[in-house]
């Protein structure tokens, strides 16, 4: 086994729409390289926010199975921890993937609970949790969706590793990991990757079966392509950066040079009387001075 082949894919590629908050976008990476895999024809994300977990699934889903479906549920209200918000945040999302990915997507506005009934049980192959964090928020998701689940199925936890306040995924993915393969990312505040079905690619079962040293590698080149997307977004932003530190190094030289001109203007009659004083030749004050003085 060797984990430095992921260093160089295919299945990895800058991704069409990442918007704020970006707490997530460092794991776009691994999720483009586990639908290309997984090549799921079911995916459901619950919780999705301004929605650039869902964007991404979709647009690796295009690539990698155009007959897929993908769903995305959630009330786009907020919640405590993740702040509540406006509809633009909804309209946002509705009008890209309406533009993008017509046929492809659905996002279904209900609650989770209210929404399970609309899946069938045994079709969804991947499902991404990553509402509420709580444990009693996450472990009854977990509970209500995982009949939904296929045999090829694969699990995704978003916050992992938060261990503040009241989040608990950390907790629910300590007595969930004991019953199936499974590994985890650290970095984006931790993504727990959890292989339930029984007919999961051999690509993604191998990566469960890393040794220590293996898998640290594994985190670290999709960590490594996860920052790359924030380096996109540093570049992309460095030009307005850029020229608006230009402008106003523009606007100061402009200030600067007039209000340099408006001094020697307003200084030029006490210049004349002071020539005068001293002996030396004097010029018409209407005229041009001779040099700086």
């Amino acid at each position: 086994m060797d984990p430095a082949k992921y260093l160089l894919t295919d299945s990895v590629f800058p991704p069409s729409r990442v918007v704020s908050p970006y707490h997530w976008i460092g794991h776009i990476p691994f999720l483009q390289w586990l639908i290309a895999e997984l090549r799921p024809s079911q995916y459901v994300e619950l919780g999705a926010h301004t929605g650039n977990s869902f964007c991404a699934a979709a647009e690796a889903l295009a690539r990698a199975n155009p007959a897929a479906k993908a769903y995305a549920v959630d009330t786009w209200e907020g919640d405590h921890q993740a702040g509540y918000y406006g509809e633009e945040v909804f309209e946002n999302l509705r009008a890209y993937v309406a533009a993008t990915f017509p046929r492809q997507t659905e996002l279904v506005r209900r609650r989770f609970a209210d929404a399970a009934p609309l899946f069938a049980d045994g079709s969804i192959d991947l499902l991404h949790i990553d509402g509420l964090h709580t444990y009693e928020a996450v472990a009854e998701d977990f509970r209500t969706w995982l009949p939904k689940v296929s045999d090829r199925g694969v699990i995704l936890f978003h916050d992992t590793y938060e261990r503040y306040g009241d989040f608990g995924v950390w907790k629910l993915w300590e007595e969930v990991t004991p019953r199936y393969p499974a590994f985890a990312f650290e970095h984006n505040h931790g993504l727990g990757v959890l292989l339930v079905g029984k007919r999961v690619p051999a690509s993604i079962v191998q990566v469960s079966k890393y040794d220590t040293d293996e898998r640290r590698l594994f985190r670290k080149i999709f960590e490594l392509h996860g920052d790359s997307i924030y380096r996109q977004l540093r570049d992309e932003m460095n030009p307005v950066l850029v020229a608006d530190r230009q402008e106003n190094v523009r606007l100061k030289r402009q200030i600067d040079s007039m209000a340099s001109s408006l001094s020697w203007r307003l200084t030029r009659p006490f210049r004349y009387l002071r020539r005068l004083a001293t002996g030396g030749s004097a010029r018409p004050a209407g005229g041009r001075g001779a040099g700086n003085a």
